[in-house]
Protein backbone atom coordinates (compact mmCIF):
# COMPACT_ATOMS: atom_id res chain seq x y z
CA UNK A 1 0.00 0.00 0.00
CA UNK A 2 1.57 3.75 -1.10
CA UNK A 3 3.17 4.74 2.01
CA UNK A 4 1.09 8.29 3.01
CA UNK A 5 3.44 10.85 3.27
CA UNK A 6 1.93 14.22 4.66
CA UNK A 7 3.27 16.49 7.38
CA UNK A 8 1.09 18.92 8.45
CA UNK A 9 2.53 21.32 10.94
CA UNK A 10 2.56 24.65 12.60
CA UNK A 11 5.38 27.28 13.20
CA UNK A 12 4.74 29.64 15.63
CA UNK A 13 5.39 33.11 14.87
CA UNK A 14 8.15 34.95 16.59
CA UNK A 15 7.47 38.86 16.86
CA UNK A 16 5.74 40.51 14.33
CA UNK A 17 8.53 40.25 11.28
CA UNK A 18 10.54 37.17 12.37
CA UNK A 19 10.04 33.76 11.01
CA UNK A 20 10.21 30.28 12.59
CA UNK A 21 12.79 28.01 11.68
CA UNK A 22 11.91 25.24 9.80
CA UNK A 23 10.93 22.00 11.39
CA UNK A 24 12.76 18.88 10.85
CA UNK A 25 11.04 17.16 8.34
CA UNK A 26 8.99 14.06 9.76
CA UNK A 27 7.58 10.93 8.20
CA UNK A 28 4.28 11.25 10.43
CA UNK A 29 1.00 10.86 8.43
CA UNK A 30 -0.58 13.93 9.38
CA UNK A 31 0.73 16.10 12.32
CA UNK A 32 -0.81 19.21 13.47
CA UNK A 33 1.32 21.22 16.12
CA UNK A 34 -1.28 23.93 18.20
CA UNK A 35 -2.78 24.25 14.57
CA UNK A 36 -6.25 23.01 12.71
CA UNK A 37 -6.70 22.71 9.26
CA UNK A 38 -10.30 23.78 8.76
CA UNK A 39 -12.28 21.77 6.43
CA UNK A 40 -12.92 17.77 6.18
CA UNK A 41 -9.86 16.03 7.07
CA UNK A 42 -11.17 13.10 6.43
CA UNK A 43 -11.48 13.63 2.74
CA UNK A 44 -7.90 14.36 2.62
CA UNK A 45 -7.08 11.72 4.26
CA UNK A 46 -9.52 9.39 2.04
CA UNK A 47 -7.65 11.22 -1.01
CA UNK A 48 -4.40 10.42 0.00
CA UNK A 49 -5.00 7.28 0.32
CA UNK A 50 -5.88 5.97 -3.50
CA UNK A 51 -3.55 4.18 -5.37
CA UNK A 52 -1.20 6.78 -6.72
CA UNK A 53 2.28 7.05 -7.97
CA UNK A 54 2.36 10.44 -5.98
CA UNK A 55 3.50 10.99 -2.37
CA UNK A 56 2.35 14.66 -1.04
CA UNK A 57 4.15 16.66 1.83
CA UNK A 58 1.88 19.56 3.06
CA UNK A 59 3.32 21.86 5.74
CA UNK A 60 0.72 24.42 7.51
CA UNK A 61 2.19 27.83 8.79
CA UNK A 62 0.70 29.63 11.24
CA UNK A 63 2.53 33.08 10.14
CA UNK A 64 1.85 35.64 7.58
CA UNK A 65 5.64 36.66 5.80
CA UNK A 66 5.05 39.01 3.32
CA UNK A 67 7.29 37.02 0.79
CA UNK A 68 5.38 33.82 0.86
CA UNK A 69 7.50 32.55 -1.76
CA UNK A 70 10.77 33.17 -0.25
CA UNK A 71 9.71 31.22 2.69
CA UNK A 72 8.93 28.02 0.36
CA UNK A 73 12.41 28.35 -0.62
CA UNK A 74 13.81 28.63 2.87
CA UNK A 75 12.00 24.84 2.97
CA UNK A 76 13.72 23.61 0.18
CA UNK A 77 17.19 24.97 1.44
CA UNK A 78 16.23 23.09 4.79
CA UNK A 79 14.44 19.84 3.71
CA UNK A 80 15.74 19.56 -0.06
CA UNK A 81 13.72 19.21 -3.22
CA UNK A 82 10.67 16.55 -3.19
CA UNK A 83 11.79 13.52 -4.67
CA UNK A 84 10.65 12.44 -8.04
CA UNK A 85 7.29 11.67 -6.88
CA UNK A 86 6.50 14.21 -4.65
CA UNK A 87 4.93 17.48 -4.22
CA UNK A 88 5.57 19.83 -1.66
CA UNK A 89 2.40 22.14 -0.83
CA UNK A 90 2.92 25.30 2.18
CA UNK A 91 -0.30 26.72 3.46
CA UNK A 92 -0.39 29.87 5.20
CA UNK A 93 -3.96 30.02 7.43
CA UNK A 94 -3.03 33.72 7.93
CA UNK A 95 -3.13 34.68 4.74
CA UNK A 96 -6.70 33.03 4.18
CA UNK A 97 -5.19 29.80 3.49
CA UNK A 98 -2.78 30.63 0.75
CA UNK A 99 -0.46 28.22 -0.50
CA UNK A 100 3.37 27.84 -2.39
CA UNK A 101 4.14 24.38 -3.76
CA UNK A 102 7.47 22.46 -5.37
CA UNK A 103 7.02 19.65 -7.82
CA UNK A 104 9.13 16.61 -8.20
CA UNK A 105 11.08 15.85 -11.30
CA UNK A 106 7.99 13.14 -12.26
CA UNK A 107 5.62 16.49 -13.29
CA UNK A 108 8.47 17.58 -15.40
CA UNK A 109 9.00 14.51 -17.03
CA UNK A 110 5.13 13.56 -17.43
CA UNK A 111 4.51 17.35 -19.16
CA UNK A 112 2.77 18.69 -16.52
CA UNK A 113 4.37 22.39 -15.79
CA UNK A 114 4.03 24.76 -12.80
CA UNK A 115 1.12 26.88 -14.34
CA UNK A 116 -1.24 23.52 -14.84
CA UNK A 117 -0.78 22.87 -11.58
CA UNK A 118 -1.46 26.51 -10.63
CA UNK A 119 -5.28 25.87 -12.78
CA UNK A 120 -5.48 22.83 -10.78
CA UNK A 121 -5.41 24.69 -7.62
CA UNK A 122 -7.78 27.30 -8.86
CA UNK A 123 -9.80 25.06 -10.11
CA UNK A 124 -10.01 22.72 -7.40
CA UNK A 125 -8.42 23.77 -4.09
CA UNK A 126 -9.50 27.62 -3.50
CA UNK A 127 -13.42 27.18 -4.16
CA UNK A 128 -13.49 25.06 -1.50
CA UNK A 129 -11.06 26.98 0.52
CA UNK A 130 -13.34 30.01 -0.21
CA UNK A 131 -16.08 28.15 2.02
CA UNK A 132 -14.04 27.29 4.75
CA UNK A 133 -13.18 23.92 3.75
CA UNK A 134 -9.39 23.91 3.08
CA UNK A 135 -8.89 20.43 3.86
CA UNK A 136 -11.44 19.27 1.30
CA UNK A 137 -10.02 21.30 -1.11
CA UNK A 138 -6.60 19.90 -1.08
CA UNK A 139 -8.57 16.54 -1.21
CA UNK A 140 -10.42 17.57 -4.69
CA UNK A 141 -6.84 18.94 -5.70
CA UNK A 142 -4.81 16.04 -5.01
CA UNK A 143 -7.31 13.71 -6.57
CA UNK A 144 -6.82 16.12 -9.96
CA UNK A 145 -3.44 15.67 -9.91
CA UNK A 146 -3.52 11.92 -9.35
CA UNK A 147 -5.99 12.16 -12.05
CA UNK A 148 -3.77 14.12 -14.53
CA UNK A 149 -0.63 11.81 -13.45
CA UNK A 150 -2.78 9.13 -14.46
CA UNK A 151 -2.18 6.81 -17.94
CA UNK A 152 -5.67 7.99 -18.57
CA UNK A 153 -4.62 11.82 -17.57
CA UNK A 154 -1.68 11.81 -19.72
CA UNK A 155 -3.38 14.41 -22.41
CA UNK A 156 -6.41 14.73 -23.97
CA UNK A 157 -5.11 13.67 -27.56
CA UNK A 158 -3.74 10.70 -26.90
CA UNK A 159 -6.92 9.55 -24.55
CA UNK A 160 -8.83 9.67 -27.62
CA UNK A 161 -6.48 8.32 -29.44
CA UNK A 162 -6.68 5.11 -27.51
CA UNK A 163 -10.22 5.58 -27.51
CA UNK A 164 -9.87 4.79 -31.08
CA UNK A 165 -7.26 2.19 -30.58
CA UNK A 166 -9.45 -0.14 -28.71
CA UNK A 167 -12.31 -0.15 -31.33
CA UNK A 168 -10.33 -0.89 -33.88
CA UNK A 169 -8.62 -3.68 -32.34
CA UNK A 170 -11.60 -5.48 -31.93
CA UNK A 171 -12.55 -4.89 -35.51
CA UNK A 172 -9.02 -6.30 -36.50
CA UNK A 173 -8.74 -9.02 -34.85
CA UNK A 174 -12.70 -9.96 -36.26
CA UNK A 175 -14.05 -10.54 -32.89
CA UNK A 176 -17.82 -9.36 -32.70
CA UNK A 177 -17.82 -10.87 -29.22
CA UNK A 178 -15.13 -7.95 -28.09
CA UNK A 179 -16.71 -5.36 -30.13
CA UNK A 180 -20.23 -6.13 -28.52
CA UNK A 181 -18.38 -5.32 -24.83
CA UNK A 182 -17.97 -1.81 -25.93
CA UNK A 183 -21.16 -1.19 -27.85
CA UNK A 184 -23.01 1.54 -26.64
CA UNK A 185 -25.29 0.11 -24.00
CA UNK A 186 -28.48 2.46 -25.75
CA UNK A 187 -27.44 0.03 -29.17
CA UNK A 188 -26.03 1.54 -32.35
CA UNK A 189 -26.76 4.34 -34.91
CA UNK A 190 -26.53 2.97 -38.51
CA UNK A 191 -27.36 5.13 -41.35
CA UNK A 192 -25.61 6.11 -44.59
CA UNK A 193 -22.90 9.00 -45.05
CA UNK A 194 -24.18 12.27 -46.08
CA UNK A 195 -27.92 11.35 -45.22
CA UNK A 196 -29.64 13.25 -42.54
CA UNK A 197 -29.68 10.23 -39.72
CA UNK A 198 -32.24 9.04 -37.28
CA UNK A 199 -31.89 9.24 -34.26
CA UNK A 200 -33.23 5.85 -32.87
CA UNK A 201 -30.75 3.04 -31.80
CA UNK A 202 -31.03 -0.32 -33.16
CA UNK A 203 -31.61 -3.02 -30.23
CA UNK A 204 -28.73 -4.78 -28.85
CA UNK A 205 -29.38 -8.26 -30.84
CA UNK A 206 -29.67 -5.82 -34.45
CA UNK A 207 -26.32 -3.85 -33.42
CA UNK A 208 -24.67 -7.49 -32.61
CA UNK A 209 -26.10 -8.99 -36.46
CA UNK A 210 -24.20 -5.26 -37.83
CA UNK A 211 -20.98 -5.71 -35.67
CA UNK A 212 -20.74 -9.79 -36.77
CA UNK A 213 -20.95 -8.54 -40.28
CA UNK A 214 -17.95 -6.09 -39.74
CA UNK A 215 -16.01 -8.64 -38.52
CA UNK A 216 -16.72 -11.33 -41.27
CA UNK A 217 -13.19 -11.38 -43.01
CA UNK A 218 -11.79 -7.70 -42.25
CA UNK A 219 -8.30 -6.83 -43.43
CA UNK A 220 -8.14 -3.59 -42.33
CA UNK A 221 -7.15 -0.41 -43.10
CA UNK A 222 -7.22 2.69 -41.24
CA UNK A 223 -7.41 5.64 -43.84
CA UNK A 224 -8.57 8.77 -41.67
CA UNK A 225 -9.68 9.76 -37.90
CA UNK A 226 -11.00 12.79 -36.04
CA UNK A 227 -9.87 13.10 -32.92
CA UNK A 228 -11.80 17.21 -32.50
CA UNK A 229 -14.14 17.07 -30.23
CA UNK A 230 -13.70 16.43 -26.13
CA UNK A 231 -15.61 13.19 -26.03
CA UNK A 232 -15.96 11.48 -29.44
CA UNK A 233 -13.53 10.10 -31.96
CA UNK A 234 -14.60 9.23 -35.39
CA UNK A 235 -12.45 6.68 -37.43
CA UNK A 236 -12.71 5.88 -41.18
CA UNK A 237 -11.34 2.28 -41.84
CA UNK A 238 -11.38 0.28 -45.17
CA UNK A 239 -11.08 -3.17 -46.16
CA UNK A 240 -14.52 -4.31 -44.53
CA UNK A 241 -16.35 -6.99 -46.91
CA UNK A 242 -19.18 -5.12 -48.69
CA UNK A 243 -22.54 -5.81 -49.65
CA UNK A 244 -23.87 -7.55 -46.57
CA UNK A 245 -27.54 -6.47 -45.56
CA UNK A 246 -27.93 -5.81 -41.87
CA UNK A 247 -30.33 -3.43 -40.08
CA UNK A 248 -30.14 0.12 -40.03
CA UNK A 249 -31.77 2.88 -37.95
CA UNK A 250 -35.02 4.60 -39.36
CA UNK A 251 -38.26 2.63 -39.71
CA UNK A 252 -38.74 -0.77 -38.16
CA UNK A 253 -37.58 -3.18 -40.74
CA UNK A 254 -35.07 -0.87 -41.89
CA UNK A 255 -32.36 -2.29 -44.12
CA UNK A 256 -28.50 -1.24 -45.46
CA UNK A 257 -25.43 -2.82 -46.95
CA UNK A 258 -22.40 -2.64 -45.57
CA UNK A 259 -20.14 -0.92 -47.60
CA UNK A 260 -15.76 -1.65 -48.07
CA UNK A 261 -15.18 1.87 -46.11
CA UNK A 262 -17.54 2.92 -42.77
CA UNK A 263 -16.83 5.32 -40.01
CA UNK A 264 -16.99 3.98 -36.64
CA UNK A 265 -18.27 6.87 -34.39
CA UNK A 266 -16.42 6.25 -30.50
CA UNK A 267 -17.78 8.25 -27.70
CA UNK A 268 -16.45 8.71 -23.87
CA UNK A 269 -18.90 7.48 -21.00
CA UNK A 270 -18.46 8.07 -17.86
CA UNK A 271 -14.26 7.32 -18.95
CA UNK A 272 -15.34 4.13 -20.78
CA UNK A 273 -15.10 3.97 -24.95
CA UNK A 274 -18.25 2.90 -26.38
CA UNK A 275 -18.74 2.12 -30.08
CA UNK A 276 -21.86 4.18 -30.50
CA UNK A 277 -22.51 4.22 -34.69
CA UNK A 278 -21.40 2.79 -37.83
CA UNK A 279 -21.67 5.13 -41.19
CA UNK A 280 -22.01 3.43 -43.84
CA UNK A 281 -20.28 4.94 -47.54
CA UNK A 282 -22.53 3.54 -50.57
CA UNK A 283 -21.87 6.64 -52.40
CA UNK A 284 -18.14 6.36 -51.68
CA UNK A 285 -17.78 9.71 -50.85
CA UNK A 286 -15.34 8.91 -47.70
CA UNK A 287 -12.24 9.22 -49.41
CA UNK A 288 -12.48 12.32 -51.41
CA UNK A 289 -13.81 13.65 -47.78
CA UNK A 290 -10.06 12.51 -46.14
CA UNK A 291 -8.86 14.46 -49.23
CA UNK A 292 -10.42 17.53 -48.82
CA UNK A 293 -9.16 17.54 -45.21
CA UNK A 294 -11.92 15.94 -43.06
CA UNK A 295 -10.05 13.89 -41.76
CA UNK A 296 -6.58 13.09 -40.35
CA UNK A 297 -4.86 10.99 -42.99
CA UNK A 298 -2.79 9.00 -41.06
CA UNK A 299 1.30 8.73 -42.07
CA UNK A 300 0.37 12.49 -44.10
CA UNK A 301 3.65 14.05 -42.74
CA UNK A 302 5.86 11.44 -44.45
CA UNK A 303 7.20 12.99 -47.75
CA UNK A 304 8.41 10.41 -50.18
CA UNK A 305 10.21 12.79 -53.18
CA UNK A 306 13.84 12.15 -55.29
CA UNK A 307 17.06 13.31 -53.86
CA UNK A 308 18.48 15.84 -55.62
CA UNK A 309 22.20 14.54 -54.00
CA UNK A 310 22.29 10.99 -51.97
CA UNK A 311 19.70 9.21 -51.03
CA UNK A 312 18.58 9.72 -46.84
CA UNK A 313 15.54 9.09 -44.67
CA UNK A 314 14.65 10.13 -41.51
CA UNK A 315 11.90 10.00 -38.60
CA UNK A 316 10.79 11.82 -35.45
CA UNK A 317 9.12 14.57 -33.60
CA UNK A 318 9.73 18.13 -34.32
CA UNK A 319 10.17 20.53 -31.23
CA UNK A 320 10.19 23.30 -33.35
CA UNK A 321 11.93 26.13 -33.50
CA UNK A 322 11.58 27.09 -29.67
CA UNK A 323 13.98 24.28 -29.01
CA UNK A 324 16.34 25.32 -26.26
CA UNK A 325 17.54 23.04 -23.63
CA UNK A 326 18.29 19.27 -23.80
CA UNK A 327 18.71 16.77 -21.30
CA UNK A 328 19.80 13.12 -22.18
CA UNK A 329 20.04 9.94 -19.62
CA UNK A 330 20.62 6.52 -20.31
CA UNK A 331 19.14 3.24 -18.90
CA UNK A 332 19.08 -0.24 -19.40
CA UNK A 333 15.40 -1.01 -17.53
CA UNK A 334 12.38 -0.90 -18.88
CA UNK A 335 10.43 0.56 -16.27
CA UNK A 336 12.80 3.75 -15.89
CA UNK A 337 12.46 4.30 -19.25
CA UNK A 338 8.88 4.18 -18.81
CA UNK A 339 9.05 6.56 -15.72
CA UNK A 340 11.67 8.87 -17.61
CA UNK A 341 9.33 9.41 -20.43
CA UNK A 342 5.83 9.06 -18.96
CA UNK A 343 2.59 10.12 -20.90
CA UNK A 344 1.38 6.60 -21.62
CA UNK A 345 4.48 5.40 -23.81
CA UNK A 346 4.26 2.07 -24.76
CA UNK A 347 7.39 -0.06 -24.39
CA UNK A 348 7.50 -3.52 -25.47
CA UNK A 349 8.93 -5.86 -23.14
CA UNK A 350 11.59 -6.78 -25.26
CA UNK A 351 13.67 -3.59 -25.08
CA UNK A 352 14.21 -5.15 -21.34
CA UNK A 353 17.89 -4.84 -20.90
CA UNK A 354 19.31 -2.66 -24.10
CA UNK A 355 20.63 0.06 -24.07
CA UNK A 356 18.28 3.01 -24.44
CA UNK A 357 19.13 6.18 -24.18
CA UNK A 358 16.54 9.16 -23.38
CA UNK A 359 16.45 12.62 -24.88
CA UNK A 360 14.40 15.26 -23.61
CA UNK A 361 13.64 18.31 -25.74
CA UNK A 362 12.37 22.51 -23.85
CA UNK A 363 12.03 25.67 -24.27
CA UNK A 364 13.60 28.41 -22.89
CA UNK A 365 11.11 28.78 -20.14
CA UNK A 366 10.94 25.53 -20.26
CA UNK A 367 7.74 23.94 -21.34
CA UNK A 368 8.08 20.21 -22.61
CA UNK A 369 8.79 20.33 -26.82
CA UNK A 370 9.31 16.74 -27.10
CA UNK A 371 11.06 13.34 -25.80
CA UNK A 372 12.57 10.83 -27.50
CA UNK A 373 14.05 7.34 -26.84
CA UNK A 374 16.51 5.42 -28.95
CA UNK A 375 17.77 2.04 -28.64
CA UNK A 376 20.44 0.32 -31.26
CA UNK A 377 20.20 -3.14 -30.43
CA UNK A 378 17.30 -4.24 -31.32
CA UNK A 379 16.56 -1.07 -33.19
CA UNK A 380 13.83 1.02 -31.78
CA UNK A 381 13.18 4.35 -31.47
CA UNK A 382 9.61 5.97 -29.62
CA UNK A 383 9.24 9.94 -30.43
CA UNK A 384 6.86 12.14 -28.42
CA UNK A 385 5.00 15.55 -29.42
CA UNK A 386 3.16 17.59 -27.09
CA UNK A 387 1.07 18.39 -29.88
CA UNK A 388 1.52 15.54 -32.57
CA UNK A 389 3.77 17.08 -34.66
CA UNK A 390 5.60 14.36 -36.29
CA UNK A 391 7.74 14.45 -39.44
CA UNK A 392 9.42 11.85 -41.88
CA UNK A 393 11.25 12.35 -45.01
CA UNK A 394 12.35 9.75 -47.42
CA UNK A 395 14.99 11.15 -50.10
CA UNK A 396 15.34 8.51 -53.10
CA UNK A 397 18.24 8.74 -55.72
CA UNK A 398 18.17 6.61 -58.87
CA UNK A 399 20.68 3.60 -56.94
CA UNK A 400 17.42 3.26 -54.50
CA UNK A 401 14.07 2.10 -54.99
CA UNK A 402 10.74 2.98 -52.45
CA UNK A 403 7.37 0.78 -51.70
CA UNK A 404 5.03 1.38 -48.78
CA UNK A 405 2.36 -1.10 -47.36
CA UNK A 406 -0.42 0.14 -44.77
CA UNK A 407 -0.91 -2.12 -41.40
CA UNK A 408 -2.85 -1.87 -38.61
CA UNK A 409 -0.73 -2.81 -35.60
CA UNK A 410 -3.00 -3.70 -32.39
CA UNK A 411 -5.69 -1.06 -33.48
CA UNK A 412 -3.46 1.88 -34.63
CA UNK A 413 -2.13 2.87 -38.51
CA UNK A 414 1.23 1.55 -39.35
CA UNK A 415 3.04 1.73 -42.57
CA UNK A 416 5.68 -0.17 -43.54
CA UNK A 417 8.66 1.38 -45.47
CA UNK A 418 11.03 -1.31 -47.82
CA UNK A 419 13.98 0.56 -49.20
CA UNK A 420 15.66 -1.53 -51.34
CA UNK A 421 19.79 -0.77 -52.88
CA UNK A 422 19.12 -1.86 -56.81
CA UNK A 423 22.78 -3.00 -56.76
CA UNK A 424 23.08 -6.90 -56.26
CA UNK A 425 23.71 -7.62 -52.74
CA UNK A 426 22.46 -4.21 -51.77
CA UNK A 427 21.15 -2.91 -48.73
CA UNK A 428 17.58 -3.70 -47.72
CA UNK A 429 16.11 -1.16 -44.99
CA UNK A 430 12.96 -2.01 -43.50
CA UNK A 431 11.01 0.78 -41.50
CA UNK A 432 7.99 0.39 -39.50
CA UNK A 433 6.26 3.58 -38.28
CA UNK A 434 3.23 3.23 -35.59
CA UNK A 435 0.82 6.13 -35.14
CA UNK A 436 -0.27 6.67 -31.39
CA UNK A 437 -1.80 9.89 -31.01
CA UNK A 438 1.17 12.30 -29.27
CA UNK A 439 3.37 8.83 -29.47
CA UNK A 440 5.35 7.71 -33.08
CA UNK A 441 7.40 4.26 -32.39
CA UNK A 442 9.00 3.23 -35.52
CA UNK A 443 11.54 -0.49 -35.81
CA UNK A 444 13.94 -0.96 -38.64
CA UNK A 445 15.58 -3.73 -39.91
CA UNK A 446 18.75 -3.55 -42.22
CA UNK A 447 18.59 -7.07 -43.96
CA UNK A 448 14.77 -6.84 -45.36
CA UNK A 449 13.03 -8.73 -42.37
CA UNK A 450 9.65 -7.37 -42.33
CA UNK A 451 7.93 -10.68 -40.73
CA UNK A 452 9.99 -9.78 -37.82
CA UNK A 453 9.62 -6.37 -37.83
CA UNK A 454 5.91 -7.11 -37.90
CA UNK A 455 5.98 -9.33 -35.15
CA UNK A 456 7.68 -7.30 -32.31
CA UNK A 457 5.63 -4.51 -33.23
CA UNK A 458 2.27 -6.50 -32.29
CA UNK A 459 4.17 -6.31 -28.78
CA UNK A 460 3.48 -2.57 -28.40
Amino acid sequence: MRKLAIALMLLLTVGSTAWAAVPDRTPTPIQLVNATLTGSTADLEAALAEPSSLTYKILVVDQNPADRTAYLDQVLTEWGWPTANEMLIVLFPQANYDLRFALGSAFKLNYISVDEVLALARAEYFPRKQKGDAAGGLASLVRAINRRMSPSGISEQQARFEGMRQVVAKLQLQDAKGLLELLDPAGLLVAPYAVGAPDNRLSQADSAQVLDALCKEARLEIIGYDLTAPNRVQVVVSGLQAGLEVPASGTPGNRIKTTDTVILTVINQNGAWRLSSVTMDPQDLLPKRIDAGDFTKPFAWVTIEPATESASWGFGSDPGSEANTTSQESTQSLTEAERLLGQGVQLPAWLEGSQMQISQVYSRDYRPLSASLMSLNPAFHASFSPVGRHVGSVKIDANWSVATESLVINGRPALLLSLDEKREGGWRHRYLLIEDGNWLYYLEDGLGDSATLIARAQEI
